[in-house]
């Protein structure tokens, strides 16, 4: 009965995982698409602009141990700050009809954003660190909670 659990808890895992990955490139493309149809040019610096405030976001927690809604709220502008400075840098003064010079200037803003992440980091990924304290689950209550979980599947 153990082995079942364990592979019951796995098969979950993994397909929560599909889950999450699968919504991460919707949400991707979603982005793209509102993009192009509200500027009518491909911006392929948007998602450096989201790395740049979850990383100011991360600099807010660790540095000034900001509380989580204002780590959501540095994210957010700090996001929207390096958002308007693509804008301005890539596609403020190129022609409307040039859509070849503004991916390039795109993807530019892209390169530098992320060179300027990765001289800041000295090269390293970063990990939020735990905001609700140390989380731990046990194979007796995660039991519990696939059973839960199950049953509200039934009703």
């Amino acid at each position: 009965m153990e082995d079942f659990w364990y592979e019951f808890v796995e098969v979950t895992q993994t397909i929560s995982d599909g889950l999450l990955f699968g919504s991460t490139y919707a949400l991707i493309g979603v982005g793209f698409t509102l993009i192009f149809g509200a500027m009518g040019k491909l911006n392929m610096a948007y998602a450096a602009a989201a790395l740049g405030g979850a990383y100011a976001g991360l600099a807010g927690f660790v540095l000034i141990k900001a509380p989580l809604v204002l780590v959501f709220g540095i994210s957010a502008v700090a996001a929207a700050v390096l958002g308007y400075a693509i804008y301005f840098a890539c596609f403020r003064f190129i022609p409307i009809n040039n859509h070849l010079a503004a991916l390039m200037a795109s993807v530019g803003g892209l390169f530098f954003i992320d060179e300027v992440v990765v001289h800041v980091t000295r090269g390293s990924p970063l990990t939020f660190p735990s905001m609700f304290g140390d989380v731990f689950f046990e194979s007796v209550h995660m039991e519990s909670v696939v059973i839960w979980f199950l049953s509200l599947l039934s009703d």
